[in-house]
Order: structure tokens, then C-alpha cells, then sequence
């Protein structure tokens, strides 16, 4: 049965054109036309004329103008409803007649839900009916833009648009507020489901998914995902049909501000399986990484409607609009940005890995507490006295970072400080000044990473990115005090360790994306700026240490299977051969097994500072040295305090230098800014401020 009768005439002679008819002309007059039109020049016919034709459509009391939308369940015409004499929009099931009950029940939900909900900002529904099988209802004509063609077109994402922006979202959140408070539940906000009217107002529509708060009936199923993963709460992209509540509008109103703010939604990939892979376990990069020009508190108000776990969001959307309307008037908003700290943590409850390779730090922290009285109160006997040597403390708490030494300067990248995430600080250090100068930021946010200095340039390579495993390379270059992008790493890896040997650049071992240890081993050349594929070590190592010595790499510890399982092994590899155990004394192993330690050579002569081992965080000093024919370990005296996860090591002017790191000690819950300096002819340490 038709269900769209057509009225369409030919405005040339006044006779019915057929719904295929060409150019709303008759099957008549399209003869005589082409018959008399005169060819172009390659042979296709002339241009059609100008023609004044009104194609419309009869669809009850309305007639259809134009599609104005199309979606997956539903199409949209703008009409003119013709009792009235009014231009409406219609929304009717594109199935028709054969649409299925479920489908009817949730297009009249829709409707109803819509219809129950009376507010300025939300699209008023007119009718709800069903015509010659056909269901469909009316609803007030917008005469605008959706959100999401405004944001493509607002150029310069500068204040005044943000600003805007902000008052947008301040406007839909009130209005998500009160059909929260009438009890329905919208679950597909977007930008292209909020219009502008002609007075620059947003409303709301598209409440296709809509669902009653106080009700388990949704017309949908357990494990069932409806919406758009890239607005979409993670409880809701889960299927968690039960944990589907107001604060999954929260998030998707936070979705929209960060696609406004930045022009792209928080979470993107090339398939919905990916998208909702991320949803589900990434964080999103902070506005401000994307657009430097967003306000501080517009970025945590953003933040906080998209964290994981919906009871961490705003309580409201009335409370989410409250705080934009403090933003906007320039008061304090009450929202806190979360600490690095916390951020950490948080990402380890949800990967298996980090929390696997943090075991020692978080589950033994009890240990930890114990131990450390033991460790740091030795005997006076068993203490050389520390030399007399003064030593500035880092301008900032720093941890997980990389240092260098170029032309007798100590250069760090401080990539936490436990408060701020991931950082892109560099800093350089003047022993003969002893003082600190804060140099250029890092192009991106390095945290994990691997380093090495080459032919004058420190080199920054992997780790994590808004915590995703990055492939990225930079190379800082002191005599201009910039960071330069080189090309990216074959093998996108975090936790690897960094050499610089024979005029080229390797990163050895980590974990990939998928949480896989890695033997992988590859180099760089800065004069071509490309990589090479290098022999794969003889087991994977996570966060292992890497020094060169006598013309080779050794590597030290680490851990080798993601369980916190540290290797006792040392392994050797010079350029053009193959990866060798380095002989040792007989059954010889390293004393303490350790990863995430700081690691150096001087003389020829290999040092094992601190680190992660099955105990706990340790502050073992140990010393790798050559016998005749083979090399042993040696216990060298304790660290001044229990430290892992720093900023590396460095040889200078006969002392090693260890900088920042985590203790992880109960009165210590952010990683340090002080610098220890061991002298190996004295056996004793010194720190850039006593202990307490």
C-alpha cells in the first residue's frame, strides 16, 4: 500500500508527473526536450532549463517538502501541516509497514518520551499518529544548524568560542536536568541532536533511545550497545543496561564540550569495535594538549563529566550547568582537577599490566614501611660519613623521566611531578653553578620513555602519551634549546631503556599496546633519520636497565613476563653479533633482582641503583665489576632512601648522579625532587638536602 500519495504536476502543461518523473516534467514535455535541446560541446545533452517546480508529497494533513535527515531507524521530512498551515518536521519509521514491533514500540517511546518533556530547549512534539500503516509524529521545525556543522564552521577556536561553547552546554545540561527530573533518560546526546534555533538557542531532539529512569523496560537487552560510541558513557558502550543512569547523559554532555573545545570527539578510531575499546579504557587527552587557547577550569569541568566510573562525574546535570555558569562568570568552579597521583592509580585498577608491573610499589607499600626504618637506621659503624658536598635540589618533584649528559651538563625530563600528569618538562643542571635552568618543553608528553645522547642531541623515544603506548621520536638539541620531531619507531613500545653507541640510537625491550613483553631491539641513525631492526635480546624485558660499556650494551634486570618476575641475568650485545649471557661467576646472580632502577656506568664498571624487585622497592646499591675471565657483583652502600622509577642516572666528574624517583613510603605519596651522588672511592653518598 502507498503510504505517499504524490501531487506532483508539470509546471509546463499542467499534467500528473509520476514519482520517476525527470525534472518535474511530464513524460510529454521530457520528449519534446530532449528532442529540440541542443547537444553541448561533448555530446551530452544541453543544460536543463531553469525550471520553477514545488515537488510535494502528500503524507495525511501534511505535505513533505524535503528530507532534512536521515538515520538508522528513522527518516525526518520538513513539512507543512496543512490544517494548521504551519511548517512542522515528521519523523516516520523507514521500514513502514514492515517495520518490526520493537521497532513501532521504540519510535512511539520516542515520541512519548519527547511528547511528556515541555521546555524551551528540548523540540516541543506536535502529534503522534499513524497514517495508512505508516507511524509517525510532528514535532516544532528548527530552522538551523546542529552543533555538530556549527563547531566545523566556528574557525579560530579561540575565547570567544570557547566561551560560546560553554554557554551551550551550560543551556542542554539544564534541560538534560529537567527531563531527568520528569524522569527520562536521553542516552544519545550528540552534537548532531542538538539544533540552533534562529535565535542561536540549542534544543534538544532525537529521543530515539530515550528510557524511563524508574523503569527496567528499554526495549533493549542486556549486553545490547545503542548510540554513538564516540558520545557514549563507558557503562553504556559496556552494555551494563542496569548502570545506564543521569550521569550517562553527564558524560555524553561532557563529550560534546570537548568536541567543541577541540574540534574532535574524545575517543576516535577507524572501527566502532576500536572506538568502544577505547571508551572503555583510555583516558582522553586533555583539551588543553589539542588547544592551548582552553581555559584551565573549562578543561576539568570537561574532565570530570568523562571519568570512568559514573559516581566520580558531576552528581547532576544541574550541578555540571551550575559550575559552567561559575566558569562563565568568572567565579572558582568546584570541580578538582585529579592529581597524577591519582590518575596513576586509577589506570592500574583498570590494566592488568600496570598494576602487574606497581605490584611492589602499591600491595607491599605496608612492607615497604617496615622495611624502611631498617634500611635507613644502620649502625654508625657500618655508615662511611658522606663527603661534604652541596647539591641543589630539582626545581620540581620529578619521576619516569630520562637524563643525559652533554658537554658536562646533566639534562632531565621530569615527565610526573604527581600532581600534574604527564609533563614535557626539561631542565638542565650546572655542576660547576650548581644550579637548575628550566629549558623548552618537549613537543609531546613523554612518560616510560627510553634516552640517550647522541653526537650532542638527547634523544626521547616512546613510553606512554595521554596514557597510550606512543612510537614517537624527539631529539633536543642544547645549542638552540629545541625539540625536534624525528621519525617514529618501528615498534610502538613504554618501559623501554635507551643507548647511544657508535653514532646511532637504541631502544631495547618494553610493552607494546596489547600489554606484550618485548626482546625487540631497534636503532636509529640521526644522519638519515631512520631505524634499523637489530637482533631480538634472548628474553623480553620491561622497564630493564641499558649501559655501554667496552664497546657493547649490557642489559640489567627488568621485568620479564608482566608478573613482576625480574631477571638475574645480564645480557651482552655488541653491534654485528648476537646477544650473549655475560659470563659470570659460577651461579652468579644479580644480589637483588630489580626493575624500574637506576643504571649507569663509570670506568668500565656497571652500577644498579634502588628499583621494583619481589620484596618491595629496595634501596640496594650494587656493583657489576670484571674479574679476569668473568665478572661478579658487589654490594656497594645503601641508598640514603628507598627510590625507583627516577629520572636515571649519569656519570660526571668521577661521582654518579641519580635524579628524583618514587619512594613510595607512607608519608611520601609523590615522587621527590632531590638528587643523590654516590663517589665510588669513598663508598658514601651525599643528597641535595639531609635527610630529616
Amino acid at each position: 500500500m502507498e503510504t505517499v500519495q504524490s501531487t506532483r504536476t508539470c509546471p509546463k502543461c499542467g499534467e500528473a508527473v509520476p514519482a520517476v518523473g525527470l525534472q518535474g516534467l511530464c513524460p510529454g514535455c521530457l520528449g519534446r526536450f530532449a528532442f529540440l535541446a541542443p547537444e553541448a560541446s561533448d555530446g551530452s545533452l544541453a543544460q536543463w532549463p531553469e525550471l520553477p517546480v514545488m515537488i510535494l508529497r502528500q503524507f495525511g494533513d501534511f505535505e513533505l517538502l524535503q528530507e532534512i535527515a536521515r538515520g538508522g531507524m528513522g527518516v525526518v521530512y520538513k513539512a507543512r501541516q496543512l490544517s494548521l498551515n504551519r511548517t512542522v518536521a515528521v519523523k516516520m519509521i523507514l521500514a513502514g509497514e514492515l517495520a518490526s514491533m520493537v521497532a513501532v514500540q521504540r519510535f512511539r517511546a520516542e515520541a512519548e518520551a519527547a511528547a511528556n518533556l515541555q521546555h524551551p530547549n528540548i523540540v516541543a512534539i506536535h502529534e503522534v499518529g499513524q497514517y495508512e500503516g505508516q507511524h509517525y509524529f510532528a514535532m516544532a521545525y528548527v530552522d538551523g544548524k546542529d552543533l555538530g556543522e556549527v563547531s566545523a564552521g566556528c574557525g579560530a577556536r579561540d575565547a570567544q568560542w570557547l566561551r560560546r561553547a560553554a554557554g551551550y552546554v551550560q543551556v542542554v545540561a539544564k534541560a538534560i536536568d529537567y527531563a531527568h527530573q520528569q524522569g527520562t533518560l536521553h542516552r544519545d546526546l550528540k552534537p548532531s541532536n542538538i539544533l540552533l534555533d534562529a535565535s542561536d538557542q540549542p534544543r534538544i531532539t532525537d529521543f530515539g533511545l530515550a528510557k524511563r529512569i524508574k523503569t527496567d523496560s528499554d526495549l533493549t537487552i542486556s549486553g545490547q550497545i545503542l548510540g554513538t560510541p564516540n558520545f557514549m558513557a563507558p557503562e553504556q558502550a559496556a552494555g551494563r543496561r542496569r548502570d545506564v543512569g543521569p550521569q550517562s547523559d553527564i558524560y555524553s554532555l561532557g563529550a560534546i564540550l570537548y568536541f567543541l573545545l577541540t574540534g574532535r570527539a574524545p575517543f576516535q578510531a577507524a572501527t566502532t569495535h576500536e572506538t568502544i575499546t577505547k571508551v572503555l579504557h583510555t583516558e582522553a587527552a586533555p583539551p588543553r594538549r589539542l588547544n592551548a587557547a582552553v581555559p584551565r577550569d573549562l578543561e576539568v569541568i570537561c574532565l570530570k563529566c568523562l571519568e570512568k566510573e559514573p559516581n566520580r562525574r558531576y552528581a547532576s546535570a544541574r550541578a555540571l550547568a551550575d559550575d559552567l555558569g561559575r566558569f562563565l562568570r568568572g567565579e572558582p568552579i568546584e570541580a578538582r582537577a585529579v592529581s597524577g597521583t591519582e590518575k596513576f592509580w586509577r589506570v592500574a585498577k583498570r590494566h592488568r599490566l600496570v598494576a602487574a608491573l606497581c605490584v611492589a610499589l602499591v600491595v607491599l607499600a605496608g612492607t615497604v614501611a617496615v622495611l624502611i626504618p631498617r634500611h635507613n637506621r644502620l649502625p654508625e659503624s657500618a655508615v662511611n660519613k658522606p663527603e661534604l658536598f652541596f647539591i641543589a635540589s630539582m626545581p620540581t618533584n620529578c619521576a619516569q623521566g630520562i637524563s643525559g649528559i652533554i658537554d658536562g651538563k646533566i639534562y632531565v625530563t621530569s615527565a610526573t611531578d604527581g600532581n600534574q600528569g604527564v609533563r614535557k618538562s626539561l631542565f638542565a643542571y650546572d655542576p660547576k653553578a650548581n644550579t637548575w635552568k628550566r629549558l623548552a618543553d618537549s613537543n609531546k608528553a613523554h612518560s616510560n620513555s627510553a634516552g640517550g645522547v647522541v653526537a650532542g642531541k638527547l634523544y626521547l623515544a616512546g613510553g606512554t602519551e595521554e596514557l597510550q603506548v606512543t612510537d614517537s621520536l624527539e631529539a633536543f638539541d642544547p645549542a638552540t634549546d629545541r625539540w625536534m620531531m624525528r621519525a617514529a619507531m618501528p615498534t610502538a613500545r613504554q618501559s623501554c631503556a635507551g643507548a647511544g653507541l657508535n653514532g646511532r640510537f637504541y631502544v631495547l625491550g618494553g610493552v607494546d599496546h596489547a600489554g606484550h613483553p618485548l626482546p625487540t631491539v631497534e636503532s636509529y641513525e640521526p644522519a638519515t633519520d631512520t631505524w634499523r631492526k637489530e637482533p631480538d635480546m634472548l628474553s623480553p624485558r620491561i622497564a630493564c636497565g641499558a649501559v655501554v660499556t667496552h664497546g657493547s650494551i649490557y642489559v640489567i634486570g627488568g621485568d620479564t613476563n608482566a608478573q613482576g618476575q625480574c631477571s638475574g641475568t645480564v645480557e651482552i650485545w655488541r653491534p654485528g653479533a648476537n646477544w650473549s649471557l655475560l659470563p659470570m661467576v659460577p651461579n652468579a646472580v644479580m644480589p637483588i633482582r630489580v626493575a624500574h632502577a637506576f643504571t649507569t656506568e663509570l670506568d668500565g664498571n656497571i652500577y644498579v641503583f634502588g628499583g621494583t624487585s619481589a620484596e618491595g622497592p629496595t634501596d640496594q646499591s650494587l656493583l657489576l665489576t670484571r674479574g679476569d675471565s668473568s665478572w661478579f657483583w658487589m654490594l656497594k652502600q645503601h641508598m640514603p632512601r628507598v627510590r625507583c622509577m627516577g629520572c636515571g642516572a649519569q656519570a660526571l666528574n668521577g661521582r654518579l648522579w641519580l635524579f628524583g624517583g618514587w619512594s613510595v613510603q607512607p608519608d611520601a605519596p609523590l615522587p621527590h625532587n632531590d638528587v643523590f651522588v654516590f663517589d665510588p672511592s669513598r663508598n658514601s653518598w651525599s643528597r641535595s638536602e639531609p635527610p630529616k
